[in-house]
């Protein structure tokens, strides 16, 4: 829900940073490029998970404060912001409706 707003205010953000991350990786690994950026991604994703399990409910409270302050920007402003604050940017996943779901148990 807050997720998908996001990423409709920020399309063309993500997408302008993600053509950028893959010519990175493309102008460095050549024909290695899909298979490294693709582990990039997977690190990532992992270590958000294992923040997401150490922090518990704390993770998700932190979470919604980022993307209220995020939503807060227009569209466009995202890599500005993104450059001047310390955000942990692979903790926007889409984790607590799992963590949320996992406590009626």
């Amino acid at each position: 829900m807050q997720y998908n707003a996001f990423v409709q205010k920020f399309e063309s953000d993500l997408m302008t940073q993600g053509r950028q991350l893959r010519g990175y990786f493309s102008r460095s690994y050549g024909a290695e490029s899909e298979r490294r950026l693709n582990k990039f991604v997977t690190y990532l994703a992992n270590a958000a998970s294992l923040r997401s399990l150490s922090l518990g409910k704390g993770y998700c409270l932190r979470a919604t404060s980022l993307l209220a302050i995020v939503m807060d920007r227009n569209a466009g402003e995202l890599a500005a912001y993104t450059a001047t604050e310390q955000v942990d940017v692979a903790s926007l996943a889409p984790v607590c409706q799992r963590v949320a779901a996992l406590d009626g148990q």
